[in-house]
């Protein structure tokens, strides 16, 4: 062992802690992942189907290279009322274009819960709570699995 190589001894006890808490926090991702996945299904089981035109663009977060965009679309519902919906998501580039068609879904008798139906917008939750599954399940089974002994 040279001079520069240090071994250092770490508490088995608290380094299983730390693997166990991460494996905690990734089920409990995990959980909100499925929740999230299966809501999802259900309301697109149970959505009405309609079309939308943009009528409107707007600035959420003026930037002078890449202004975020956020869409208003106007759709009617199944009841003839005229419903206007903003988009949650400021992009850019900005995705829809005035004038453009989207396709919508909503429930019945509830067309302010209207969505815009592309996979990345209803999903956009189940994706994010399954990265987080990843990372953390990754980081409790790299602590939970590795020896207690690290050299410096």
């Amino acid at each position: 062992m040279s001079i520069f190589t240090k071994t250092i001894k770490v508490n088995r006890k608290n380094y299983n802690k730390f693997g166990l808490a991460f494996l905690f926090l990734g089920i409990l991702f995990l959980m909100l992942a499925l929740n999230s996945y299966f809501s999802t299904k259900k309301f697109i089981r149970n959505a009405i189907t309609t079309i939308g035109t943009v009528i409107k663009n707007e600035v959420c977060e003026s930037n002078k290279q890449h202004p975020l965009i956020r869409s208003i679309i106007v759709f009617s519902s199944n009841k003839g009322e005229r419903i206007e919906l903003t988009a949650l998501n400021c992009e850019y580039p900005q995705r829809f274009n005035l004038g453009e068609t989207v396709n919508l879904l909503y429930l019945d008798g509830k067309p302010e819960s209207a969505q815009i139906n592309k996979n990345d917008y209803l999903y956009i939750f189940t994706l994010i709570f399954g990265m987080f599954v990843f990372i953390f399940l990754t980081f409790s089974f790299f602590i939970l699995f590795t020896k207690g002994k690290n050299k410096i």
